[in-house]
């Protein structure tokens, strides 16, 4: 409810502004729900943003963080939107935030015939459609960074009876004490391929951890797939390295 409310708040003001057929952007400080925001992201750049509408308008929520000891790296972000056969370009100064670089979260309001939109070369997803049904839950995971893919059974298998769940575990490897953690960032069906992102989150010098090796993972539950050959490809990025693993499954 609160956030439909200020959803209607910010539709009204840009109406009454006149403003909502136009390139808009404006910085606001509003802590929505992680589990909201969509992910895009390289070894050096973390997108997210939130598709809030396509209709009549464009509504878009969007921060990220570049790792700023990266080769070439600055705190300027380009925003590219492409109207038509029109590319309109934006920069916007981050901040540095310890080994980050932020862009600050921005609400953008774009006309409906917007064709891209481009942030430092990442071009986001404009699609809301997820055409693939999963849950996720913290687990313990293997010695080693990995991805396991599980019946439900609970046995490892790369064939599955149609209308049975599979489970997928994504592993970050042994760590030295508590307080890491597996990050499920997207699960995305185009075609034929399934994509799972993740990432690796530290805890900071000052928080409180076992003094234990752990085994941080997450479980994803996937359901809702027809039958046929499925490549399953993982990318996990951990303090900065990237582990991609890949499974052939077939649903029969």
């Amino acid at each position: 409810m609160q956030r439909f409310i200020l959803f209607t708040l910010l539709f009204a003001l840009l109406y009454i502004n006149g403003i909502a057929t136009m390139i808009y952007y404006t910085p606001i400080d509003f802590a929505f729900p992680a589990e909201l925001y969509k992910m895009e992201w390289t070894k050096y750049l973390n997108i997210q943003y939130i598709l809030l509408s396509k209709e009549p308008d464009i509504v878009i929520i969007l921060k990220a963080a570049r790792f700023a000891l990266a080769p070439m790296s600055t705190n300027i972000f380009d925003v590219e939107i492409v109207v038509d056969d029109i590319t309109h370009k934006i920069q916007i100064f981050g901040q540095r935030k310890g080994i980050y670089y932020d862009l600050p979260q921005h609400l953008f309001v774009l006309p409906n015939n917007t064709k891209k939109i481009i942030v430092s070369g990442i071009e986001l997803n404009l699609s809301k459609q997820n055409n693939i049904v999963f849950t996720a839950k913290d687990v313990r995971g293997t010695h080693e960074p990995s991805m396991v893919v599980l019946n439900e059974a609970k046995q490892q298998s790369v064939r599955f009876e149609f209308g049975t769940k599979i489970f997928v575990v994504i592993s970050a490897g042994e760590k030295p004490t508590g307080g890491y953690k597996v990050i499920l960032d997207s699960v995305e069906l185009s075609n034929d391929q399934i994509t799972i992102k993740a990432h690796v989150i530290s805890p900071k010098p000052t928080d409180m951890v076992t003094q234990a090796f752990s085994y941080p993972a997450v479980e994803i539950e996937l359901s809702g797939l027809q039958r046929g050959y499925f490549k399953l490809k993982c990318v996990l990025i951990d303090q900065g390295y990237q582990h991609d693993f890949a499974e052939q499954i077939e649903i029969f």
